[in-house]
């Protein structure tokens, strides 16, 4: 079906490129997106940056994402949503790889 009235266009932000990247301070990185740290310390979100695990799963992960066509997907998804709602407005997209963290506890099937 073609879309007489598409979405405005997709911003992809990978914020996992600036989290990552030891060049950009933290306090640079938290002004950038107040949101994200929530209640994790200044050390333990610096130790998380730094981490070589999770550096090397983003660089895996990032590294099998097509962005642009990842972006034409979501255009094209959005603006069928708005084709069916005209009052829709595009989300902003957000980019992020973390390492899993091991969680203990007990299960009962």
């Amino acid at each position: 079906m073609e879309v007489r009235n598409p979405a405005e266009k997709v911003e992809v932000t990978d914020i996992s490129k600036e989290f990552y990247d030891q060049n950009v301070p933290l306090d640079q990185f938290k002004a950038k997106f107040p949101w994200f740290q929530g209640t994790v310390s200044d050390a333990d979100f610096g130790k998380r940056r730094a981490d070589q695990g999770e550096i090397k799963i983003y660089k895996e992960a990032i590294g099998k994402i097509d962005q642009k066509k990842l972006q034409s997907d979501l255009q094209d998804l959005f603006s069928h949503i708005k084709y069916y709602f005209p009052q829709f407005k595009s989300p902003k997209v957000f980019l992020f790889s973390s390492a899993l963290q091991m969680v203990t506890g007990s299960y009962f099937l």
